[in-house]
């Protein structure tokens, strides 16, 4: 029996839905005798439940703690950098902790992580299992606390990510291009021509369509700000709301009864309401950039709530390479729509664009499937 184990540490579902997409496509291997588990830390280890909670309140209340925090291992400060790995450990991999990775962890072959806080405990792991340890690296930009010289494999989602990780000192050869696994099912619905799949929805197939939505929590972006500036646009349009895990936001736009406003509370995927829009407006978290370049969707990324600078710099980054545009605050995005709207060559520009960058994501998780299973029919421990 060969074990893969699928690790990460949220609740949020920008490292969950990449998990979910591996442990589908690995499903498909044609091979009885692989077992795939996919294990969320916080599950294990209720301290880093509680302080995952407390951390998400500290990234919406004390911003710049955040954002300085960021652009530290963004630098590789080596005492930063140093007290994060530490602390991790600490919380991650204290004695009481271990009892509980030995047990959800059993017999395994393979350690896939998806979020750094798992990397930062790969000495831990090693030295208590003895596997190859591989990595998804989900950020577009990188910070140090992705790095450990114990990871056997890092899997990019494009160059750029790339030689960032060559900068912190990762060699060349541990590093693949791969693209960002995306959730199940984007495959399926691009074989429908976007106004079917409205009239599927119940939606008009022809109006301009929006898609607004703010992370897996709903808190991210001002919801009603910007549905007040398209509302005030005074022109023909649908706005789908994806309100998250928000359901007081989800109610709230129910009982507006404005038939230009379509909520949508908890979707379980994505794809579904993404390919029926012609512009997602967005806090830009990895997960919604690397969604909406697999489906070729334009983006409008606002500058969210909290103090994810890394997300600040993936607007800009997404920006420079013609998909999107990165604005500071909400309250810009009303001449902006409008711009756009006005402009049908520059908005068909924006989807190309998108849709070429995110080729490699279609992929993504088959060729990253491949590879470990690639890896499991050689020498056990110590692959890279």
């Amino acid at each position: 029996m060969k074990h893969v184990a699928l690790m990460f540490s949220s609740r949020k579902g920008g490292h969950r839905f990449p998990a979910l997409a591996l442990q589908r496509e690995l499903s498909r291997v044609r091979d009885p005798s692989l077992r795939v588990t996919t294990i969320n830390l916080l599950d294990q280890t209720p301290l880093a439940d509680r302080l995952d909670r407390l951390g998400r309140w500290g990234d919406l209340h004390v911003t710049q703690v955040w954002r300085s925090g960021y652009a530290r291992l963004s630098r590789a400060d080596p005492v930063y950098t140093g007290l994060f790995r530490r602390f991790l450990t600490v919380v991650l991999a204290n004695h009481a902790s271990r009892r509980r990775w030995r047990s959800a962890l059993g017999t395994t072959d393979l350690i896939v992580s998806l979020q750094p806080e798992v990397n930062c405990i790969a000495r831990w792991l090693k030295r208590e299992l003895n596997v190859p340890i591989h990595t998804v690296v989900m950020d577009y930009i990188p910070h140090a606390g992705w790095i450990d010289p114990r990871l056997d494999y890092y899997y990019a989602g494009n160059e750029m990510t790339r030689d960032r990780l060559i900068g912190y000192g990762v060699p060349a050869g541990r590093i693949q291009v791969t693209g960002a696994p995306v959730q199940p099912g984007f495959e399926n619905v691009m074989r429908t021509p976007v106004n079917e799949h409205r009239r599927r929805l119940n939606l008009d197939p022809i109006l301009p369509t929006m898609l607004l939505m703010a992370g897996y929590l709903g808190t991210m972006v001002d919801y009603p700000g910007i549905i007040k500036a398209l509302a005030a646009l005074n022109r023909p349009l649908q706005i789908l709301v994806v309100t998250g895990r928000n359901q007081a936001l989800y109610r709230a736009l129910q009982q507006q009864h404005d038939p230009r406003l379509r909520p949508y509370y908890d979707v379980p995927s994505i794809h579904t309401v993404m390919w029926a829009s012609d512009l997602v407006i967005s806090k830009p978290g990895g997960m919604v950039i690397a969604d909406s370049l697999t489906l070729g969707k334009p983006m409008i990324l606002i500058d969210p709530r909290a103090g994810s600078l890394q997300e600040v710099l993936f607007a800009d980054l997404v920006e420079q390479q013609g998909a999107a545009i990165h604005l500071r605050d909400a309250s810009q995005i009303g001449p902006v729509v409008r711009s756009i709207l006005d402009d049908h060559e520059r908005l068909r520009r924006m989807a190309e664009k998108a849709r070429s960058l995110g080729t490699a994501n279609r992929t993504a998780a088959a060729v990253i499937t491949d590879h470990i299973v690639r890896r499991l029919t050689v020498n056990k421990p110590g692959l890279s």
